[in-house]
């Protein structure tokens, strides 16, 4: 389960006017929204650290909080959704730390960010507008300890860099046919929805992927093997012909 985690670090009253303010805050959420159905499906978590809420993102120094409650209705409620209802507070205490922005290291920020963000094996969710923070990737160090590289997402661009994309097969038609004897299977998805499916599909054998969708199940395949971002097509899969294994896994 890959873990993203919502720092304070990068709310540092970097924006001059409230509509940037706002932007950076929209942005986030976008990304956070963006994140639900992995988090829906079990295949992600996100964490917040409750710092944030006192900080500012604007140079008048007015917290995120009153941010937060100068939106508009409709903009205010998914912003509480997204950080109350589909985040986690961390339960580890804070621990002092200095980052770096990778690969040129030319900015450096301080400050306390909960103990188990300080992981290679996190993403971190940042707010945009900060020489540190704007970079994909960071260094993160502590007295006593080693450095270490994490990754950072101050865009959807980021945040989606290594997600599996879906392009559609001419092969494969919105109904099944023969060809040369065989049958080819349909794929009736479209390309929004194939890869949403893609995303929250579960992994058989290291190879393909299975998903359910409308309650009919659908199979990608890996168009070119070795590729980054991975590259996947698809087809809806008769339901006499599905492994018992596979069947376990949708479950």
């Amino acid at each position: 389960m890959r873990q993203y985690c919502l720092h304070n670090l990068s709310v540092d009253s970097q924006h001059p006017t409230q509509p940037h303010a706002h932007s950076a805050l929209l942005c986030v959420l976008s990304r956070l929204e963006k994140l639900r159905p992995l988090v829906n499906h079990g295949l992600a978590r996100i964490f917040y650290d409750q710092q944030i809420e006192s900080r500012s993102l604007e140079t008048s120094n007015r917290n995120i909080l009153a941010l937060v409650n100068s939106l508009e209705p409709d903009l205010r409620t998914r912003w509480f959704i997204a950080t109350k209802n589909h985040t986690q507070l961390s339960p580890a205490p804070t621990r002092n730390i200095d980052v770096r922005d990778l690969p040129a290291r030319r900015s450096v920020r301080n400050g306390d960010v909960p103990d188990d963000f300080v992981s290679s094996d996190e993403m971190w969710i940042s707010f945009a507008g900060t020489a540190v923070f704007d970079s994909p990737q960071l260094e993160v160090s502590s007295p006593g300890s080693a450095p270490i590289p994490v990754e950072n997402c101050a865009d959807e661009i980021t945040l989606t860099r290594n997600w599996p994309i879906y392009q559609p097969s001419p092969k494969h038609r919105l109904e099944e046919y023969e060809r040369k004897g065989d049958v080819v299977s349909a794929m009736d998805l479209t390309v929004a929805d194939a890869n949403r499916a893609l995303l929250i599909a579960v992994e058989h054998e290291n190879t393909d992927r299975y998903a359910v969708v409308r309650g009919k199940v659908y199979r990608f395949l890996r168009t070119n093997p070795g590729s980054s971002p991975p590259v996947f097509h698809g087809f809806r899969v008769d339901e006499r012909f599905i492994k018992p294994d596979v069947r376990r896994l949708l479950r």
